[in-house]
């Protein structure tokens, strides 16, 4: 009689649980948060005239608003205000609030419900910046590669009059969690970039000679990274 032995593998896995807000509570349950107008963190004055842009995206987009790293509530209209690094977004009644708690994960969607422009929080302090900050997702792996977003604005006030204009300017800011779980802040400069592979420093410069590398776009930077990440 033949004998047979079984091998058992198992493979772990991920469930996702969309939490639906209609007939199961609203975002305003699950997220929380408070409405923004009348209140003073977010008021300009009348007499201020805003130039620049200052969230991401321009408008309401659908996001998917994650409250754990398996569950999330879809498609709630939402945008990331890059003054005061918070998260407005509608309720169902149309009402714009910001959340009362730091969420894991947005996910802003493209026109055919894709995740596409992903913020996450809980990164390892660095430069000032802790576990509260949202970061931008720009490529993950073995090295997680990030951007900060920093805002600030200049005034400008009309002669003879109260009347001012505020020009808001934004700035991007690069950093990179290791292996390790260090969190590194990164300038566009060679030097800066070839140190996150110590560990294939041969197949990178053959990789940016073939693609010819200038290291002076965040496109560039996101090239290396994935490239390096898929290895």
């Amino acid at each position: 009689m033949k004998k047979f032995r079984f091998l058992l593998i198992y493979i772990p896995t991920i469930f996702f649980i969309t939490i639906q807000v209609n007939g199961q509570g609203t975002a305003q349950d699950y997220v929380g948060g408070y409405p923004i107008y009348g209140t003073d963190r977010f008021k300009m004055g009348s007499d201020i005239t805003i130039e620049g842009d200052f969230t991401i995206p321009k408008t309401f987009t659908p996001a998917n608003i994650y409250l754990s790293k398996t569950s999330y509530i879809p498609s709630i209209p939402s945008y990331f205000n890059l003054i005061f690094h918070v998260f407005i977004y509608k309720d169902e009644n149309g009402v714009e609030k910001y959340p009362d708690k730091i969420l894991p994960r947005i996910a802003f969607l493209d026109d055919k419900g894709k995740e596409k422009t992903v913020f996450k929080s809980g990164f390892p302090f660095v430069d000032s910046l802790d576990g509260s900050t949202y970061y931008e997702m720009l490529d993950s792996g073995k090295i997680t590669l990030l951007k900060y977003y920093s805002c600030y604005f200049l005034d400008n006030k009309e002669p003879f009059s109260n009347r001012m204009t505020r020009t808001y300017h934004v700035a991007e800011n690069y950093f990179a969690l290791m292996p390790n779980d260090k969190m590194i802040k990164l300038k566009l400069s060679k030097d800066d970039i070839m140190a996150l592979f110590n560990d294939k420093q041969a197949v990178m410069e053959t990789f940016m000679q073939k693609n010819k590398t200038k290291f002076k776009k965040e496109s560039d930077l996101i090239e290396l990274v994935h490239f390096y990440n898929n290895q």
